[in-house]
């Protein structure tokens, strides 16, 4: 297993999660950091730092380390930072990412011309961002148990005057032995719709599209395609969304590639070798 291979973002623990801490606007609380549509969103009642920090608590202990903050408005200069605490009241500290910068670099070297405004920093500008769900996984370098966590976020200079979430997501993280195979597909599912008038002009009802990707992992292990795959199809069928990070160690895409997404009908395993299952699956963004 290495860090580019993909990461399905199951077991996910947000719905059970208990919501604290900042100040959250009364028609937009905390709570709903953890619930769907992402149109219902979790808004702060000021841009201080005391106000855009946000409290997440286990009913027990969780093997976490994938986070996202999924369909946020945080700027291109935000920043954040995340604690994993032992226990409830948050006295044992068991990990801290330091603060982090919220958009990583967009452009590497040197894929920019020198006149643009952004080739000293490949980083993003409002319109580069247009058009996407802005999606920030937080894949932590190893699994930790714990019981609560702290995310704290620095925005001062949002032109809302706000931060917000349409969800943040917690959850344990698959990373399977194996990656997909070559013929990884991934593009949108056009919504749009077109009339065509009489003289043939075209108009066109522009629809927000989803992503979609469709993949096939070779040769898992059995017991690792019983105890992960199949059992992640069987408990999210369709119905239930989770984070898909491809290529956790790319951070140039993350934007273009992580989402919240649902299964789409799975296909069922099926046996390539001796004790070893192929898992064909296909993936919808959550808009």
């Amino acid at each position: 297993m290495t860090q580019q291979n993909v990461v399905f973002g199951w077991p996910r623990w947000t719905p059970e999660i208990a919501w604290s801490g900042g100040e959250w606007q009364a028609d937009w609380p905390a709570s709903n950091a953890g619930v769907l549509p992402l149109a219902r969103v979790a808004r702060s009642a000021s841009l201080g730092l005391a106000a855009t920090q946000i409290v997440g608590t286990f009913p027990r202990d969780r093997i976490v380390q994938l986070f996202a903050l999924v369909r946020h408005n945080l700027s291109v200069t935000a920043r954040y930072r995340l604690r994993l605490y032992a226990d409830a009241a948050r006295s044992v500290t068991l990990a801290d990412t330091g603060w982090d910068d919220v958009w990583p670099v967009l452009f590497p070297w040197p894929s920019l011309e020198w006149e643009d405004d952004r080739w000293w920093t490949g980083a993003y500008a409002a319109e580069d961002l247009e058009g996407y769900t802005w999606t920030r996984p937080i894949w932590l370098a190893a699994p930790i148990l714990c019981r609560a966590f702290l995310l704290e976020l620095a925005d001062a200079s949002n032109p809302s005057g706000y931060v917000e979430l349409g969800l943040l997501e917690a959850a344990r993280g698959w990373q399977p032995s194996r990656n997909p195979r070559y013929g990884y597909k991934s593009g949108i599912r056009s919504r749009s719709e077109m009339i065509e008038a009489i003289g043939g002009g075209q108009y066109f009802d522009r629809r927000a599209a989803p992503r979609i990707v469709s993949a096939e992992i070779p040769h898992l292990p059995r017991d690792e395609a019983m105890a992960w795959a199949f059992e992640m199809q069987r408990r999210q069928d369709v119905a239930e969304p989770m984070l898909w990070l491809p290529f956790p160690g790319e951070p140039l895409h993350w934007v273009r590639e992580c989402m919240l997404a649902r299964l789409k009908p799975p296909g069922p395993l099926s046996f390539s070798v001796y004790q070893r299952q192929d898992m064909a699956f296909e993936l919808e963004e959550v808009l």
